[in-house]
């Protein structure tokens, strides 16, 4: 099976159940030639980020609640501020050909947009390029919603983390699932027995894990262990102990983020629409190209990594923020 089938094929399904679509991404990996659960993983987060669709939609729920995976609705989405937009979400032939005889009447380029998840394996996506006034009236033609400003938007839909660990439910300790435990300074993770065992401190943070099934992690805060959301944890633990994930190269507007602490979706979702494109690896890190100043700000504002004030040139590194 090839990328853009399974594209298509969940499109066509629209939601499910994680376990019964996995299959499908370990053939798309082994058809491609790669290593399957490495790349089928790779291949979940990049439809995630590319905000093609969302998967464990409720980690904090019951077990059946957080296998569920679904497709999000078409948009078009420009990329960063400029002249070509995405269309994002569920795709059908109907709407691809609805989108070239719209861009044919309104004077826009059509094409079909590489997306690379890795050397081996890539998808594509519908782009338009024209003004701003064009693309919009494509999306009216095409009756689907226009994100002029795709970063913006995305960052606007969170709320920060000081905000959510306040709102944040107490963990629900599974029985029999495996334990570790995050150190958060050497960005490593170690197995603990049980939770008796785990550090006491302000910021800890802590995997529940079992095999085929969606990992869960909880942060210690305010004398109680809370789900704050996947990815997020790793953020607030950070946030409460004063510790610096992401850095900011504010010469070549590129974030650098590690690969154990993969960025939340929503601010993935916004560093990607910056530029189109997926991150690079280099090293241990993620790095997002083309994310301008003032949305590095803010995800910092929101993560709790930095204030507006403090994202500028660094002494130890020309053009580089890590606070």
């Amino acid at each position: 099976m090839k990328s853009d089938i399974l594209l298509s094929y969940m499109s066509h399904l629209g939601e499910g159940r994680w376990q019964k679509l996995r299959y499908h991404f370990l053939d798309v990996a082994v058809d491609s030639g790669c290593e399957p659960e490495r790349e089928s993983r790779l291949l979940r987060y990049a439809l995630e980020e590319i905000a093609f669709a969302d998967f464990f939609l409720n980690r904090t729920g019951s077990i059946a609640a957080s296998d569920v995976w679904r497709v999000h609705g078409p948009s078009l989405a420009r990329i960063g501020y400029g002249t070509s937009a995405l269309v994002c979400g569920a795709r059908d032939p109907y709407l691809r050909r609805r989108l070239d005889s719209a861009g044919k009447r309104h004077e826009c380029i059509v094409d079909d947009y590489m997306i690379c998840v890795s050397q081996s394996m890539h998808f594509t996506v519908p782009r338009v390029f024209g003004s701003l006034s064009r693309l919009h009236s494509i999306a009216v033609d095409l009756e689907i919603p226009f994100i002029a400003n795709a970063p913006d938007a995305w960052l606007s839909a969170t709320m920060p983390l000081s905000q959510q660990l306040r709102h944040a439910v107490e963990t629900q300790r599974m029985s029999g699932w495996e334990l570790q435990e995050y150190d958060l300074s050497a960005q490593r993770a170690k197995p603990v027995s049980n939770w008796d065992d785990c550090t006491y401190e302000v910021g800890a943070v802590i995997e529940q894990s079992r095999q085929w099934l969606p990992s869960r992690r909880s942060v210690l805060f305010d004398g109680r262990w809370v789900d704050i959301g996947y990815r997020e944890a790793l953020y607030a633990g950070a946030m409460l102990r004063g510790l610096s994930i992401l850095a900011y190269d504010s010469a070549r507007c590129r974030l650098r983020v590690p690969i154990v602490f993969p960025l939340p979706l929503s601010f993935a979702r916004a560093a990607v629409m910056c530029s189109g494109s997926l991150p690079s690896i280099e090293g241990a890190n993620r790095v997002y190209c083309s994310v301008p100043h003032r949305i590095a700000s803010v995800m910092g504002m929101l993560l709790g990594q930095w204030d507006l004030a403090h994202v500028s040139s660094s002494p130890r590194e020309k053009g580089t923020v890590a606070p």
